[in-house]
């Protein structure tokens, strides 16, 4: 057990150098993932334009089960983060890049108004997730997760926690959008509060100068 969490750090210890891009990309790659209100939103919109274009207001429902639902495959990974008191493994079974490419080719074959609106409502969480994610390229491949055992070092990237305000709450892993919200609100004012002690303290020292 003291090996594989020796082993997790020394590969994320790997991010500053490894992480996708520059200042922007990394600010992508951690810190815009969507939570359910998120993915609820872009489902929404996407069942909203299949519903537009053939006229088939169950297009909406469609896309937000396929494009929300598609996360209850994270209670595998929280049972397994539980049982083993680290992120060890990270399954998301219904997560694959190999099943959009199905899904998307059956499109050809049968595209009813239902169907495409549940296709590209999973298609969509898919592709935030894989663009958005503190993730390797390969990780939502199924067939790479498998490869590589599941095994969190190879997948997910750790995000170091803001110096100012500290480390996410454990609810930010359920609702990150909003807790970016927080982060950016509560940074303000720690700022504000030292800006304002720092002012205090410089004409506190003047004060003594003076007398």
């Amino acid at each position: 057990m003291k090996t594989d969490r020796v082993r997790v750090l020394i590969r994320h210890t790997e991010i500053p150098r490894r992480a996708a891009g520059g200042g922007f990309g990394r600010f992508l790659k951690g810190d815009l993932k969507l939570g359910p209100i998120g993915h609820v939103a872009l489902s929404t919109a996407i069942g909203v334009t299949v519903w537009k274009a053939t006229g088939n207001p169950l297009a909406v429902p469609a896309a937000l089960v396929t494009g929300v639902l598609i996360d209850g495959d994270h209670v595998l990974d929280w049972i397994d983060w539980i049982y083993q008191g680290y992120r060890k493994h990270m399954i998301v079974l219904l997560h694959a890049w190999e099943l959009v490419v199905v899904l998307l080719a059956s499109l050809m074959i049968w595209h009813h108004p239902i169907f495409v609106a549940a296709v590209l409502g999973y298609v969509g969480h898919v592709i935030t997730d894989h663009l958005l994610n503190s993730t390797y390229p390969w990780t939502y491949f199924l067939s790479y997760r498998v490869y590589r055992r599941f095994r969190s070092e190879w997948l997910h990237k750790s995000v170091p926690p803001d110096p100012i305000v500290g480390p996410a709450p454990f609810w930010a892993n359920f609702e990150p959008t909003v807790w970016k919200l927080v982060r950016w609100r509560r940074k303000r004012r720690i700022l504000r509060d030292r800006k304002a002690a720092g002012v205090a303290v410089a004409e506190a020292s003047r004060e003594s100068a003076g007398d």
